[in-house]
């Protein structure tokens, strides 16, 4: 096994790390439902929209990328749509049985749909007027069979916060897509669900809600859910090379993973960015693997997880409390 030579090494393993959980388990099942529903309904027939609202650093984008490495990556192989041995990356750029639209700060309804034209390899995706380009991107829907659109981050969507006649154009453009017969997904932070269902009609054509809560510590499975994600991310790190030796995220009796619960909020992206920071002080310092002194050095460096989930600063869970100095005394031994 190579280990790695180089902090931007590091950095680069951990933008495409992939850890397979429960939640990201059933959120593909429920993708996997909406599919199958538009493949056996009319066609035309009138979809239903999908939901995952979840935290920043919970894991959604990544959970909407491992979807299509782990699901529709090998059903593209299996349908003939590419030939076996195509490397993934080459497939999930060509394929277009899901559109993984990914939208940008402040990005307007005519530029949302230009990005679904760009996906289906429309020559002018900027061309026409909003509803041209609604009905180009109909008619190349209907040509590349594309069974579900998912679009991300829309909580950077530019909708007005009052009703009126804008932002009931904008949400009748989004309806267009579940009423010819395209399931939707849409996924953002937990305060885009307002943005995006505040109006009636859409927010009845919502039925598929991925269900990705936040995690209760004090709840048996949601404890069990981040303990198993800990332990699969340390195996990562020794697969990949970046650590030498095998990083304890659990401890006896839990007590590395009470504090690191507290410390990423409970959110999978925070479990990674402080194991990245303190991959990063593993390297510099020729340590084999990730000891309790670094995890609290990382999170003393990370300005994103000094303060808890409403905005309050909180402790450096690592350092301070009891179970945090169990912690330092264990790692002194």
């Amino acid at each position: 096994m190579e280990m790695v030579t180089s902090k931007g090494q590091i950095e680069a393993l951990f933008r495409s790390m992939r850890i397979i959980h429960s939640l990201a388990e059933k959120a593909f099942d429920e993708l996997d439902q909406m599919r199958e529903c538009k493949r056996l309904s009319e066609d035309g027939e009138e979809q239903l929209a999908g939901t995952l609202f979840a935290d920043s650093h919970a894991g959604k984008s990544t959970t909407m990328r491992m979807y299509l490495e782990t699901r529709i990556y090998p059903e593209c192989i299996a349908r003939g749509l590419f030939k076996p041995g195509t490397p993934m990356a080459h497939v999930l750029k060509l394929q277009k049985l899901v559109l993984f639209i990914e939208i940008p700060p402040e990005t307007r309804v005519k530029a949302l749909i230009s990005a679904v034209l760009k996906a289906l390899d429309d020559p002018t995706p900027t061309k026409g007027d909003v509803d041209d380009m609604i009905y180009r991107a109909e008619i190349l829907l209907r040509k590349h069979k594309v069974e579900l659109i998912i679009f991300d981050e829309v909580g950077h969507l530019t909708i007005p916060k009052k009703a009126g006649d804008q932002a009931m154009r904008i949400h009748n453009h989004l309806k267009s897509f579940l009423r010819k017969g395209y399931p939707v997904a849409f996924v953002g932070i937990k305060e885009a669900r307002a943005k995006i269902f505040n109006e009636k009609q859409i927010e009845r054509r919502e039925m598929n809600d991925i269900e990705y809560p936040e995690l209760d510590y004090s709840i048996d499975a949601d404890k069990n859910t981040f303990r198993d994600f800990c332990a699969d991310f340390a195996i990562s790190l020794l697969e990949k090379g970046i650590t030498r030796e095998l990083s304890d995220f659990i401890g006896e009796k839990d007590v590395i993973l009470a504090p690191l619960f507290q410390a990423s909020l409970g959110l999978f992206g925070g479990v990674a960015r402080i194991a990245e920071k303190a991959c990063k002080l593993v390297f510099d310092e020729g340590a084999p693997r990730i000891e309790v002194r670094h995890l609290e050095e990382a999170v003393d460096s990370l300005n994103g997880f000094k303060k808890g989930r409403k905005g309050q600063p909180k402790p450096n869970a690592f350092r301070d409390g009891k179970a945090c100095a169990n912690l330092v005394s264990a790692d002194a031994a």
